[in-house]
């Protein structure tokens, strides 16, 4: 092989971070950079990427907790649009995402249809309700992404401006990841822990971690987002696991990115694809989504624990019974196994918004 040929084939190698993660102790379990250390040195689970529509079940969640939004309240797929001076909102020029096949049905969509087809116009239609970015910026510091985190040049990782909800934030794997046990813990974000304890040369035990845990959403609000996480992969969507599980694709604009985050009742796994630089990417979006390039990592990784017979992973474990009130907020007429007519458009997979 030619020098170019050499840097044309490693760059087409699908990258992939991987990281698992206990939701009730933040342990830790799993840590995979990258494909080869041999080859690729670059730790993808501590890179920074837009995270796409992994960002949208926060914001859902804000809405339900703090502005009353109901899980069955239905929403028009239309355009809307975040003018400079609406609201609290800190954009300079008027902002009007659409949806990642450009396509807006008209049609009308509860929250849980919303998050399963990851519609980017009702995530703003949310966001409007909201007024303000400040919530999910809050939340997430909880959650152990700092409000005040700069990227090198000073630029905020989690700017205040609209379009952190649809996922333009610079933030690693490892944090996504960590602040998704949230919702598989009750709703307390537990903080990552790398080392479980240290003995010296005795057997001494010097150091003992402790797990650190604090409510950040509450547990009612909590259950009614792992029940729409869990319902993107039911029916026809369902990855036909023996665990209970559930989880939210991401991709980034030109399909740089693909995230797929996945949640079991005792590991929580985040999962992201793309290429070593930005530039490297799909061409089409109907193969370089995370449901294409992310999810099937999250599958194939449960299954094989599933069928592994040393004990490391228990199947028959269950998320918590949701609290009362629950099944009365959940009660809709369109959820779970009733699709949305679009769902006969190739291009509409769930959770694809960009």
């Amino acid at each position: 092989m030619s020098p170019m040929d050499s840097v044309r084939y490693h760059a087409e190698l699908l990258q992939t971070g991987l990281v698992a993660i206990d939701p009730h102790t933040g342990e830790v379990k799993c840590w995979n950079g990258g494909l080869d250390f041999n080859y690729f040195h670059f730790d993808h689970v501590l890179s920074r990427r837009s995270i796409g529509s992994t960002a949208k079940p926060f914001l859902y969640t804000i809405a339900m907790e703090q502005k009353g939004i109901k899980p069955c309240q239905e929403f028009k797929d239309t355009l809307y649009t975040i003018m400079p001076g609406e609201g609290d909102f800190k954009n300079k020029e008027p902002w009007q995402p659409t949806n990642a096949t450009n396509l807006n049905t008209l049609l009308m969509y509860n929250l849980y249809h919303g998050l399963l087809y990851s519609k980017n116009t009702i995530t703003v239609r949310l966001l409007k309700e909201i007024g303000s970015v400040k919530p999910l910026i809050d939340m997430w510091d909880k959650m152990g992404i700092p409000k005040d985190e700069r990227l090198t040049g000073g630029r905020l990782a989690v700017p205040d401006l609209p379009s952190i909800a649809l996922g333009a934030v610079d933030i690693t794997l490892l944090q996504l990841t960590s602040a998704y046990t949230t919702f598989a813990n009750e709703g307390k974000y537990a903080k990552p822990i790398l080392v479980k304890s240290i003995k010296d040369k005795a057997g001494k035990v010097i150091y003992q971690a402790t797990t650190q845990a604090n409510q950040v959403i509450q547990p009612l609000y909590n259950a009614i987002m792992l029940d729409m996480l869990q319902n993107n992969e039911t029916g026809a969507f369902s990855m036909h696991l023996k665990s209970p599980n559930g989880g939210k694709t991401g991709t980034t604009d030109d399909q740089c990115d693909g995230w797929y985050i996945g949640l079991t009742p005792n590991l929580v796994v985040g999962i992201w694809t793309g290429g070593d630089e930005k530039w490297i990417r799909f061409l089409r979006d109907d193969v370089g989504q995370g449901y294409f390039t992310a999810r099937p990592v999250f599958e194939k990784m449960i299954k094989m624990l599933e069928n592994d017979t040393i004990g490391i992973y228990d199947v028959r474990s269950s998320f918590a019974t949701p609290p009362d009130g629950f099944k009365e907020l959940t009660d809709c007429s369109k959820k779970k196994t009733e699709k949305i007519p679009e769902i006969a458009h190739r291009s509409q997979l769930p959770g694809d918004g960009h």
